[in-house]
């Protein structure tokens, strides 16, 4: 069995009397397996890790071979390399461990072909970081993540509809129209939606039930945020959270989502 961190590798085995017996593989040892070229490439790749906010290395091969990324010096080879010299990630072994899974609730959404082009069905929660509250949006079939950090930690300050609006005007301001809301019926969110039932088409899931694909989504941020806050070499100030949370989610922006691909390996726009 291999773990990693990053020091070295370490391979637990049995020897002829069945005890355990430790091996490990340093990640100076890794290095003299490579050129010194191959080593500042696999260097160079855990950077643009770093800099696109901890995607995972199958989005980082994507996005490489597909040719999203302009003027990028890191090739495939150079992530396949990064990983047999330094092993794991290790913010995202920090940042991305999961506990168990959650419960969602399934969801079933128009086609494209179904749906005008520029109508959007929003999807809408609350979460915390560090105790602190932010707004997060998720938009179908865009897969667009929008946040807002809340000033307050009051109930009566996070359920106002400032920012709610917010988001939807900036959609709007884009050439989008946002028919749909979609929310968790609990924690009061039903009361603080009900300046928009007027203009949108509100939804609200059952008691003890979520919306599904914004949980994820909450989810994916939240290990992202992890990632960066477990890696940092000071304590992140309270003031500076917010601009953490911001950066990791125009990240998760950046990559696109398996959710929004239709069976088609083509990732270049028409």
């Amino acid at each position: 069995m291999f773990s990693g961190t990053a020091k070295g590798l370490y391979l637990l085995c049995a020897d002829t009397h069945g005890d355990a017996v430790g091996l490990v593989m340093t990640v100076d040892d890794n290095k003299k397996r490579f050129q010194r070229r191959e080593v500042a490439k696999a260097e160079e790749a855990r950077e643009l890790m770093r800099k696109l906010g901890y995607p995972s290395e199958k989005d980082m091969f994507q996005m490489v071979k597909s040719g999203a990324l302009l003027n990028s010096p890191v090739t495939a080879q150079d992530i396949r390399n990064a990983r047999a010299i330094f092993g794991a990630d290790e913010a995202s072994l920090k940042g991305k461990k999961k506990r168990k899974p959650s419960v969602i609730v399934d969801s079933e959404f128009l086609t494209t072909q179904e749906m005008p082009r520029q109508k959007l069905s929003m999807l809408m929660d609350i979460f915390f970081v560090d105790g602190d509250p932010f707004l997060l949006t998720l938009t179908k079939p865009m897969e667009h993540l929008m946040v807002t950090p809340l000033s307050s930690r009051k109930m009566s300050e996070l359920l106002r509809p400032e920012a709610t609006k917010n988001h939807i005007a900036k959609y709007r301001g884009a050439g989008f129209d946002v028919t749909n809301l979609q929310f968790d019926g609990e924690g009061g969110l039903a009361a603080c939606t009900q300046d928009f039932k007027e203009i949108l088409h509100l939804n609200a899931t059952g008691p003890e039930q979520h919306v599904g694909a914004i949980v994820v989504k909450i989810k994916q941020v939240k290990e992202r945020i992890r990632c960066h806050w477990n890696i940092l070499p000071f304590k992140l100030s309270r003031q500076l959270l917010k601009y953490l949370v911001m950066f990791c989610v125009s990240r998760v922006n950046m990559v696109v989502s398996s959710l929004w691909e239709t069976g088609t390996t083509d990732r270049e726009s028409a």
